[in-house]
């Protein structure tokens, strides 16, 4: 027989345990199928969620981070362009706005002579000729799904397709924009292409104001935190994934080892036999991978739509909801399902390449070998506390506080099967004087190595669970609660014209018990961009603004204008307390201000200032009153709004109520965190099916096992039960163990990885009724996971308990 010959027939004697096993078989691709779909369905959303965010960076490149605009918020005319060029400011105009047939498409209009030098200009350069953007047919810059969209209302123009803008953006030369938009001679903006000046009173002759903003910079953190976020979960779920393949090609190794042994003595080298299982295992990894990447494009297409609205809201850009398929994507889920598959059975493995073909009997005893593998976990457990203990002391940045979680996680895990030995031995020590529970105690201490992989599965699940539960639901409280403080007004007023505004706020003034107007205008402090707002000092701030940290008659202090609030963003970026002085520079301006109190501000990623209106209009007079919050007398404003609308001739989206916001604001948090909680769900699930798979794996093994007790007289309806009880002890010891470790992890999430990410901390709350729920769910768990077992020992047949296996433990 030839050399390929003779090992294609060992391969197929490696495999013929599959043959004989197929529930076995079954359960591999169950594991490795989960393990990749989940770890692609995270990286599939977080891709189109990339694609998105880089759209939309590609369009914010357009537009620089400092720019000028019209004081009341409308069109201004482009002579005022021409104006400052004369005066040598480095400006270049902009116009942005929808056409009125087509709402639903924004045209951006730039000028690329006077921006030439700008980093945009150059990059949009690099992609389309000069020469051809600058032509007479003046083309559009739209991507693929926006011209097959619009081009029907614009048929006669030039389009230029260009893959990195997002959907329903189209960019132009701006005599073309205002052709299309009908705005002959308007500009939306200006935006600097070279230095700032430092005297900015030019502008305030023309009607306009300079502003500063930090979009991009919020939008690439922001996003960053939330791509960390999803893959820390994505992998969390990958590997609780491997462990139900890792239990059964342990298991499957200990079944087979006496074959393994005989292919040795037939002179199969070792090295032999350990690549011909890496083969098999490469063939099970590459048709669960392919199986995995298909489950995962379900599981995303149904996540996608909540990621989508979640991050529209949050960031304030459009989201596809296209999942789009890629070879190299492809390629790479069937590497990382390879490679799991390899590391989890590295052990194995190991094991086969040092299988001696003379070893007939055990090296040590099961007692000796579960103690040095307790020894190792422990050591390993203390190793990885301790770098824990050095990051939450000296570790800074997003990724130290997830390197920390994960830590904790891994301590966890390793240190539970010294908590299940401890707790087995504690129980032990009663001297109850019954052969049966003491049987039953020695053989569970047995079991621990055996179910040891299932049980950190099942750990890590439940854990996850109440430490993103609990996260979620103490900032659920936490925001509900602020909102209520921070939106007490009962309607909100926003308009565009100035001398509109300041008809609606006299015609109000005897209407209503308070206008409280709210002006915001563009600061920086430190090169950190940050808002600072005017306010007007009244009762309803007084007894409902959340303070966090406040000076002694601060609110008194901040009406004679003798100090600001800030967020608690703002103070720990800055690292400024109470008293402290902070410079801020503005419109050219240069101001300090002293703290006197500190708020909290959840949900926002930039600083802000608040000062009263009678200074703000002091410092910034150009800055008209457009936005006001409303007291009013009644809870019930319908017959106020239509008043509003009617008499005024504003649109109703102009006014807004209380509960309104609040719904939106309440809405958006749970799509934010959906995705998440889903995760935690598919994780505990995950955990269900390993706990299963494992059960069901030993189910041989244990008949042989009990079969000396059945012998002894105790009835296999008894061993059944108690069988169930063993594995409920497991479960529940593991349980216990969780909610602990879940409250270290829903501690770090709140005081490192969310502090990281926003800048502000979300107060810890626990909520036992969770625990209880949680414990109910791992009950049924563990009831679906023995249920077959526990029936096919109390329907075993004698002849099943008297058979003799080759099993080794």
């Amino acid at each position: 027989m030839s050399k390929p010959r003779s090992l294609f027939s060992v391969f197929l004697v490696v495999l013929t345990h599959w043959k004989r096993k197929p529930l076995q078989l079954f359960l591999i691709f169950v594991g490795l199928t989960t393990a990749t779909a989940l770890w692609s369905t995270v990286k599939l959303i977080n891709e189109s969620a990339e694609r998105s965010f880089n759209a939309a960076q590609q369009l914010l490149n357009q537009t620089s981070a400092e720019s000028i605009q019209s004081i009341n918020g409308n069109y201004f005319p482009d002579d005022s362009f021409v104006e400052l060029r004369k005066q040598g400011w480095e400006v270049t105009p902009i116009l942005r706005g929808s056409p009125p047939y087509e709402p639903l498409l924004t045209i951006i209009g730039v000028d690329l002579i006077s921006s030439m030098t700008s980093s945009s200009s150059q990059r949009l350069m690099k992609t389309v000729d000069f020469e051809r953007f600058m032509a007479d047919s003046k083309p559009l810059l739209a991507n693929q799904r926006t011209y097959e969209k619009f081009s029907q209302n614009t048929v006669l123009d030039t389009f230029i397709i260009l893959s990195d803008l997002p959907d329903g953006y189209i960019i132009c030369d701006i005599g073309k924009a205002q052709e299309l938009l009908g705005l002959e001679g308007r500009l939306s903006s200006m935006e600097f292409v070279g230095p700032i000046p430092n005297d900015m009173t030019e502008l305030l002759a023309l009607g306009l104001y300079f502003t500063e903003t930090n979009q991009k910079n919020e939008i690439q953190n922001l996003s960053r935190s939330f791509h960390l976020n999803l893959e820390a979960f994505g992998f969390l779920s990958f590997v609780v994934g491997l462990f139900i393949y890792y239990s059964i090609i342990t298991m499957a190794y200990e079944q087979r080892k006496s074959a393994l042994r005989n292919l040795r003595v037939l002179g199969i080298s070792a090295i032999t036999l350990s690549s011909l299982m890496i083969l098999e295992i490469a063939l099970f990894a590459l048709l669960s991978g392919n199986l995995g990447m298909f489950v995962s494009f379900i599981i995303a297409s149904y996540l996608l739509p909540d990621v989508s609205v979640a991050l529209a809201s949050l960031f304030d850009q459009d989201m596809t909801h296209i999942i789009s398929f890629s070879p190299s994507f492809w390629i790479l889920s069937l590497f990382v399902s390879l490679l799991g598959a390899i590391t989890a059975s590295s052990t194995v493995l190991w094991r086969a390449s040092k299988l001696s073909p003379l070893e007939t009997g055990k090296k040590i005893a099961w007692v000796q070998k579960a103690n040095y593998t307790l020894k190792g976990q422990a050591f390993l457990c203390v190793l990885f506390s301790l770098v824990a203990c050095i990051l939450m002391l000296y570790g800074d940045g997003l990724l130290a506080a997830f390197i920390l979680l994960g830590l904790i996680i891994l301590a966890s895990t390793l240190a539970l099967p010294t908590v299940l030995w401890t707790a087995v031995n504690f129980i032990l020590s009663f001297k109850i004087d019954n052969p049966i529970f003491q049987w039953f105690i020695a053989d569970t201490k047995q079991q621990i190595n055996g179910l040891s992989a299932c049980l950190m599965s099942l750990l890590i699940a439940l854990s996850v669970n109440i430490g993103v539960n609990g996260m979620i639901e103490s900032f659920r409280q936490t925001f509900l609660g602020w909102l209520d403080q921070r939106l007490v007004s009962e309607l909100y007023l926003s308009v565009k014209d100035p001398a509109l505004a300041s008809q609606i706020e006299l015609y109000l003034d005897e209407k209503v018990e308070s206008v409280l107007p709210i002006v915001k205008v563009p600061a920086r402090t430190k090169n950190i961009l940050i808002d600072i707002f005017g306010f007007s000092p009244d009762l309803t701030y007084e007894e409902n603004w959340p303070l966090l940290q406040a000076e002694d008659m601060a609110w008194e202090k901040i009406t004679r204008g003798e100090g600001v609030l800030i967020n608690e963003q703002l103070s720990r970026r800055l690292q400024a307390g109470l008293s402290d002085n902070i410079s801020v520079i503005s419109n050219g301006r240069y101001l300090t201000f002293k703290v006197l109190a500190i708020y909290s501000d959840y949900g926002n990623s930039k600083g802000q200032i608040m000062i009263p209106i009678s200074v703000f209009d002091e410092k910034f007079p150009e800055i008209p009153h457009l936005q006001f919050a409303l007291r009013t007398y009644s809870s019930n404003n319908e017959e106020l709004r239509r008043d509003l609308i009617q008499k005024f001739d504003i649109n109703s989206t102009s006014i807004t109520d209380q509960q309104s916001l609040k719904d939106f604001s309440t809405q958006i948090f749970e799509k934010t965190f959906s995705v998440t909680r889903a995760l935690a769900v598919l994780t505990l699930a995950v955990a269900g099916v390993s706990l299963f798979t494992s059960v069901t794996s030993l189910s041989a093994q244990r008949i042989s096992q009990i079969a000396p007790v059945w012998a002894i007289g105790i009835n296999r309806k008894a061993l059944a039960k108690l069988e169930f009880l063993r594995i409920f002890t497991f479960t529940f010891i593991t349980f216990i163990f969780s909610v602990p470790i879940g409250l270290v992890i829903a501690w770090i999430l709140m005081n490192y990885v969310h502090l990281e990410a926003f800048d502000w901390r979300i107060p810890a709350k626990y909520f036992p009724v969770q625990w209880l729920e949680l414990f109910l769910v791992n009950l049924a768990v563990t009831f679906v996971s023995v249920f077959l077992y526990y029936f096919s020992i109390r329907r075993a047949s004698p002849s099943d308990l008297l058979r003799v296996t080759s099993y080794e433990t």
